[in-house]
């Protein structure tokens, strides 16, 4: 995909945030494309799907536009449970999850994406981690359920949360493992996810693990990431007397006004 992108013409700043896009789903799951379903397949579905009570006088092409964006498990068409699990976060995540287990931890796991969160819940469910999941589409009348139901109970070892969903509502201190199965492009919603364990009534310290796919765009974003958050520090240690602007950041502030 890389070598693909880069003979492309890339012109329009939108078109540069779609290769981005594409680039940080391949560097997180291969399903996060639509690659096992080819249109063929996706064709040769849609006329089973007419015979379904529910879609007996659709239209079979409208079908096959639907499923090309959601890519939906179908009959005989079904991934294999193998394909699903196919991915090296997921063997990396597996061994996390298994060691946080036998210490006694609990977990809080994010992602950036939803169709993410979807495939995270076959890894719980094939190595029989008790899971709650919330996500932006969680009706806010359910959300404080979820909630107590991990705080109350133990036994829930995983909270799936999406990264920016809930804000300051969540609190998660009854969990001392935040993983962040992909970072966000800003890292200041990275560190605002982490701080739902962050809460009044934390007791144990936590644990903060990202998932980085090496030699891909994620590695790129979190060291421009660092470099941001190191800035900032930099910055609000010189407004306080207690360091100075970094010295590249000086030359530029000296170029800016001429001196």
């Amino acid at each position: 995909m890389f070598k693909k992108l880069k003979t492309t013409n890339i012109g329009e700043k939108r078109e540069l945030c779609n290769v981005m896009m594409q680039l940080r789903k391949m560097a997180n799951h291969p399903l996060l494309h639509r690659q096992y379903y080819t249109t063929e397949k996706l064709k040769a579905m849609s006329k089973l799907m007419l015979k379904e009570p529910t879609h007996f006088d659709a239209n079979a092409v409208l079908i096959q536009e639907d499923m090309e964006a959601i890519s939906p498990p179908f009959g005989s068409y079904q991934l294999e449970t193998e394909l699903l699990l196919d991915s090296g976060k997921f063997h990396h995540l597996t061994e996390l999850l298994a060691s946080h287990k036998n210490k006694g931890d609990r977990v809080v796991l994010f992602s950036q994406f939803t169709m993410m969160l979807d495939i995270v819940e076959v890894l719980m469910r094939h190595l029989k981690h008790r899971y709650v999941r919330l996500d932006g589409s969680t009706p806010i009348a359910d959300r404080i359920g979820l909630i107590d139901e991990y705080n109350m109970d133990p036994d829930i070892f995983v909270f799936l949360l999406s990264t920016r969903a809930g804000g300051l509502g969540i609190n998660l201190t009854s969990a001392n493992i935040v993983i962040l199965h992909d970072i966000d492009c800003n890292p200041y919603n990275d560190k605002q996810a982490e701080d739902r364990c962050h809460r009044v009534g934390q007791t144990k310290t936590v644990q903060v693990t990202k998932l980085i796919s090496k030699d891909s765009i994620e590695a790129i974003m979190l060291q421009l990431g660092q470099k941001k958050l190191k800035l900032e520090q930099d910055m609000t240690a010189a407004e306080g007397g207690e360091g100075t602007i970094p010295e590249d950041m000086a030359s530029l502030l000296k170029a800016s006004l001429g001196l």
